[in-house]
């Protein structure tokens, strides 16, 4: 998020004693997603990872689920697909692309976090009446875990 402690603070200091490195960015997707002053999407950004990285934690997909503006299509989570416009095929192409570049590295993927959007929207002028459990493509954020769930297993195998 945008404030002074990220997750990698809170996971180096307070679960592990490691030296963290942040390529993450608040309010971008894994994907790419459509429109203009979109942030860039992390599966774009993955190359900013240090090569010698021990460990590294993929936190996302609530923005690819639901950015307010810029969310990215599911797309198929039983298929083989690597377009990074969809949440599902970024993530395949995460996950393959940093287990391939960074071989000696554990690749860790955290599901989407439940939202409280009903929170979050005053902060940024909008009626909390007009929070949603379905995106504008018709998916849930349920849906977007549970493919990832199923693409991080058969990556797996």
């Amino acid at each position: 998020g945008e404030g002074i402690t990220t997750y990698v603070d809170c996971l180096g200091k307070e679960t592990f004693p490691l030296e963290g490195q942040n390529v993450g960015l608040s309010g971008s997707a894994l994907g790419i997603p459509s429109g203009k002053g979109a942030n860039p999407a992390l599966s774009a950004r993955y190359v900013q990872i240090d090569k010698d990285s021990d460990i590294i934690l993929v936190f996302g997909g609530s923005n690819d689920w639901g950015q307010t503006e810029f969310p990215c299509d599911l797309g198929d989570p039983d298929g083989t697909d690597t377009d990074r416009h969809t949440f599902c095929g970024a993530l395949r192409f995460l996950i393959t692309t940093l287990r391939r570049e960074y071989p000696k590295a554990l690749v860790v993927y955290a599901s989407p976090m439940h939202r409280n959007d009903y929170v979050w929207y005053p902060t940024i002028g909008k009626d909390p009446s007009e929070v949603f459990e379905f995106n504008r493509f018709g998916h849930s954020l349920v849906e977007y875990r549970t493919a990832a769930l199923s693409i991080c297993k058969k990556a797996d195998n």
